[in-house]
């Protein structure tokens, strides 16, 4: 697995901080330890796939396992995974590219009043 420098994170004065992100691009067997990480370590909240450059992205019925296949399929461009690892809300994006996957790791800041989310049909599994 390759990762990118940290960079400075932007500040803007009219809004929250911007979260911390990490980037790096996963082999298929960096991908697959991610999806059994996630599987089993985190309670998935919601799974949204990308279609192709010109298509929204949308939330699936089915959860994390069913994901995964369509990504490694082609069937999807990518994914968002929103799980809660840790008491906090995180992002992976994944993209795939003719070299591996590109992942987008973003850690959510504490979200004040906003309900829990339900987690994914089946259960990230």
């Amino acid at each position: 697995m390759s990762t990118s420098d940290s960079q400075p994170l932007p500040e803007f004065s009219d809004g929250p901080p911007m979260p911390p992100m990490c980037e790096a691009v996963l082999s298929d067997d960096d991908l697959a330890r991610l999806f059994e990480d996630l599987a089993a370590c985190t309670s998935i909240l919601s799974v949204q796939e990308k279609g192709s450059v010109e298509a929204y992205a949308q939330t699936g019925p089915a959860g994390l396992s069913s994901a995964q296949s369509r990504l490694l399929s082609g069937t999807v461009r990518g994914l968002q995974i929103r799980y809660a690892y840790q008491d906090h809300d995180w992002t992976d994006t994944l993209i795939r590219l003719p070299n591996g996957t590109r992942l987008v790791r973003c850690q959510h800041p504490d979200e004040v009043g906003i309900p829990s989310r339900a987690p994914a049909p089946d259960g990230g599994a």
